[in-house]
């Protein structure tokens, strides 16, 4: 439970609209960027999940609350759901919010799908596909056996 001075202090840093509602606080920086955060019972917490709580409840234990409107500033409650830490990945996945990039579009990619057609298929030794690509010997297996390519790449 939430105390009433942290839920009017939440209120003072939300811009409440038609649509998303902006966190005007403090803001995490870096890799999760964008993330509002605000200090409640002494724990630094991120703003969203402490919509979250005001309006729904406690969140159930290694449980994510995610963004339906993918706008991390955005505490309308109505944007946000719970999920587990796969259904946040799938959902990232579905609107293309991932910053993993895979096959070609990896940009340290060193073969194309083209390449990997003919490394599955050849006859040639792992170190000479290997040297032909310009990749490891463990890659090419890793091709070879799925683990590298799989079907998200194709």
């Amino acid at each position: 439970m939430i105390a009433p001075e942290d839920v009017a202090r939440f209120w003072r840093y939300v811009q409440v609209g038609d649509s998303c509602w902006p966190w005007l606080g403090n803001r995490m920086v870096g890799r999760c960027g964008g993330y509002g955060r605000i200090y409640v019972a002494g724990k630094l917490l991120k703003a969203h999940r402490v919509s979250y709580e005001i309006h729904f409840g406690p969140i159930p234990d290694g449980m994510y609350v995610c963004h339906h409107c993918d706008n991390r500033p955005c505490v309308n409650p109505a944007h946000l759901f719970v999920g587990t830490h796969a259904d946040n990945m799938a959902d990232m996945g579905r609107k293309g919010c991932t910053s993993v990039r895979y096959g070609e579009n990896n940009a340290k990619a060193k073969v194309r799908r083209e390449d990997v057609a003919v490394i599955r298929t050849s006859k040639e030794t792992y170190r000479q596909l290997a040297e032909r690509y310009g990749i490891s010997t463990q890659q090419v297996y890793r091709i070879k056996c799925g683990e590298s390519w799989g079907p998200s790449s194709l």
